[in-house]
């Protein structure tokens, strides 16, 4: 029957409902894998058995890392210009204190030293001029005040003469000539009036008495004109000589304030000019300084004793990676980092630490440091240093969190021929469980909050909780719900052979509180539980996610055949699917639904993902 046209919305409906069965099947194998057992899985959990004993063992976790000198020295070039390398050391030579580690070419740089240094002799001559014009400048200052000075002191004297002395000596001899003619006046005029009476009586002649009257006529002339004069000298010729006494004063004032403020513009331009050269002179030593300091930094000298590494060989010096290895010739630039120098007297080991174990770990806890690179040697140390903020796992994965541990290694004297990157694995040890009741820690499953084992009983096995206390990576401290001496299996029976019982949660909060344990047992243990399932797949040893392989080719051909039948009920051809790629598909339709028997698996990264489980309880496996 030819089918019927399929829009484009069909078409991605059913393309959805494709993906959604594909996902089922994937699904139905996850359950078969690790849900799916034969009968032979009952001889196998009965060879997994361990007894319940007293045993003492290290609580520690493990991390990888690499060594890191305690003490090291970054030599960079600090030649502000690009130059060339002209001899450097050996890598991998042990340096001693003041060895020549690398000289850089320095010719052009000795070119500019002797251009500057004339220039300098320059500026010391102009300095010397400036100083020179400033004390002639400062002497003539002096002299011009003091001549104003004086001039202004010579005015403000004449004026107080003048008014002290002068006036009252001009008003003296004009007041007098006014009096003495007065009194003139007065002798004329009675020696005429006597003349008169004289002249009537006829005891003087007429010309006797003509002479007398002239005499008045110029007496009294002689007394208008005194009058006049010190008139006019008190209403003109005194204020005439009190303004100019005064305008003498203003003047030599003004011309003091002229002098001074020319003397201070002056002694600023010679100050300034003085200070300019100075400052000249000041560069001119500073960058032959500069360029002395130069010279001796293109010789780089071991500040102390250590192993040469170049910086390219550790990937320090990234901004320049593409400037090539250090060799002769090769070009160097301002503050390109070129030689660490280690001191691998005080070696540290480095590692990262999962975020869910720093907080167990704290300075001076002791640790065994294994260096594969030192054929598997072994060296004891003490935690030293817990970084302060957790470090992301990167793209790869960015849920990782891990903290930067550095631990102090108790080195030997001498040559231990270790050196800074090799890498090495530490066992940090956070605590010492001394004759305890402890089972392996991949017996020990989780379910919620509930810790429990599995203890066989006839040909089944029975969840009994615990209470578990502390742990390492192979063992796990029971603090209650266990005896000396009782059976525990190692493996997660098949579902077949467990005896299905609900968890008494009164017994068990019984038992943590007698125990002093809060619900859901230390974080630790938490953490860990969950992890078999993915280690079982791996390893291909068979628990209760076992399977054999006729098993699943039975089912292939069964799901095959099921998805064969449902996908003829949408009446799809290959054409039809061939229309779309994978950008086509909304991938919202397709929901991840818990298995059955899905349990915790570990991811590739080393953490546990909790998928939603039934209420079958989880594997578990190592941390």
């Amino acid at each position: 029957m030819t089918p019927l046209p399929v829009s484009a919305n069909n078409l991605l409906t059913r393309s959805r409902i494709l993906i959604a069965v594909a996902a089922f099947v994937v699904i139905v194998l996850t359950v078969m894998i690790m849900g799916g057992g034969s009968s032979e899985t009952t001889a196998a959990d009965a060879r997994e058995i361990h007894q319940v004993e007293k045993i003492s063992f290290r609580v520690d976790t493990t991390a990888a890392g690499e060594l890191q000198a305690k003490n090291e020295k970054k030599l960079i070039s600090k030649v502000e210009r690009q130059t060339t390398i002209t001899e450097i050391v050996d890598e991998g030579t042990f340096v001693k204190e003041g060895d020549v580690l690398i000289r850089l070419a320095d010719d052009e740089i000795k070119k500019q030293l002797d251009n500057e240094k004339l220039s300098l002799e320059s500026a010391k001559s102009d300095l010397i001029s400036a100083q020179n014009a400033l004390i002639i400048q400062e002497s003539d200052n002096k002299s011009n005040f003091s001549k104003a000075q004086l001039k202004l002191d010579i005015a403000i004297l004449e004026r107080t003469k003048w008014e002290n002395g002068d006036v009252e000596a001009r008003r003296e001899e004009l007041e007098s000539a006014v009096a003495r003619a007065k009194r003139q006046f007065d002798r004329l005029e009675n020696k005429r009036d006597n003349s008169e009476e004289l002249f009537k009586d006829k005891f003087i002649s007429k010309d006797q008495l003509e002479q007398d009257r002239i005499a008045f006529l110029d007496a009294e002339s002689s007394l208008k004109i005194a009058n006049i004069r010190l008139d006019v000298y008190n209403e003109f010729e005194y204020v005439k000589d009190e303004k100019q006494k005064r305008s003498d004063i203003d003047e030599a004032t003004a011309e003091l304030e002229r002098v001074n403020t020319n003397n201070s513009s002056q002694l600023a331009n010679r100050k300034a000019n003085l200070n300019n050269k100075t400052a000249q002179l000041a560069i001119r030593e500073d960058k032959v300084a500069d360029l002395e300091e130069q010279i001796a930094n293109s010789t780089i000298i071991a500040p102390t004793d250590g192993l040469v590494v170049y910086a390219t060989s550790v990937g320090n010096n990234w901004r320049w990676n593409n400037s090539g290895p250090l060799i002769v010739g090769r070009q160097v630039h301002h503050n390109e980092e070129l030689i660490i120098l280690p001191d691998t007297s005080e070696m540290n080991a480095v590692i990262k630490v999962h975020e869910s174990m720093i907080g167990k770990i704290f300075p001076g806890l002791d640790c065994v440091v294994t260096i594969d690179a030192a054929e598997g040697q072994t060296f004891t140390g003490r935690v030293d240093e817990i970084g302060i903020m957790a470090e992301q796992g990167g793209w790869r994965d960015p849920n990782l969190r891990e903290y930067e541990v550095k631990i102090n290694l108790d080195l030997p004297s001498g040559d231990h021929g270790l050196k800074p990157s090799m890498r090495c694995e530490a066992e940090v040890i956070m605590d010492n469980v001394t004759d305890v009741l402890a089972v392996p820690s991949h017996a020990v499953f989780a379910e919620g909050t509930v810790t429990y084992v599995y203890t066989p009983k006839g040909s089944r096995y029975k969840r009994v909780p615990i209470i578990a206390g502390r742990r390492s990576d192979n063992h796990i401290e029971i603090l209650a719900g266990l005896k000396e001496h009782q059976r525990v299996a190692l493996i997660d029976p098949d579902p077949g052979h467990i005896i299905e019982a609900d968890f008494d949660m009164e017994q068990i909060a019984k038992m943590r509180e007698e125990a002093g344990v809060p619900e859901g047992g230390p974080r630790m243990l938490r953490a860990a539980m969950g992890r078999r399932a993915m280690n079982g797949m791996r390893g291909g040893k068979k628990g209760k996610g076992g399977f054999e392989s006729k098993d699943l080719d039975a089912k292939l051909e069964e799901l095959k055949k099921k998805m064969d039948d449902d996908l003829a009920e949408f009446d799809l051809e290959d054409d039809d699917l061939a229309e779309f790629d994978d950008e086509d598909l909304d991938m919202e339709y397709i929901e991840d639904e818990p298995a059955e028997e899905v349990t915790k698996a570990e991811k590739p990264d080393g953490k546990a993902s909790t998928p939603k489980k039934s209420s079958e309880p989880a594997a578990t496996g190592k941390e």
